[in-house]
């Protein structure tokens, strides 16, 4: 996946608008590794589908890191996120959209 994933974290949601000048050149920071973590967990995702962030995590990933972006990366049409069984763990699968966008073909 060598283009820039198109997910934006907007800088402006990170801080509060009274917060001061450095809280947000800080917020601008952290949006960018943001921006660089979801890329990271949909690349784990689309080559590992259907499995849980713990079990990428028992895979040497971070668990946590994955569980943290697999919300944004939802939302933003990357991953779906499915029960395997009623009330266990979610199973993350990347969309079409993603495979499209890594110029995979669909199964």
């Amino acid at each position: 996946m060598s283009a820039q994933l198109p997910l934006v974290f907007d800088a402006r949601r990170l801080s509060r608008r009274r917060d001061p000048a450095s809280s947000k050149r800080a917020a601008a920071k952290v949006a960018g590794s943001l921006q660089c973590q979801a890329a990271e967990v949909l690349r784990i995702v689309l080559a590992h589908p259907g499995r849980t962030s713990k079990e990428l995590g028992a895979l040497g990933f971070d668990r946590f890191k994955i569980a943290r972006r697999a919300p944004e990366l939802e939302a933003g049409d990357w991953i779906t996120r499915w029960p395997r069984e009623e009330g266990g763990d979610l199973a993350l699968w990347p969309t079409q959209r993603a495979r499209d966008f890594v110029g995979e073909t669909s199964p």
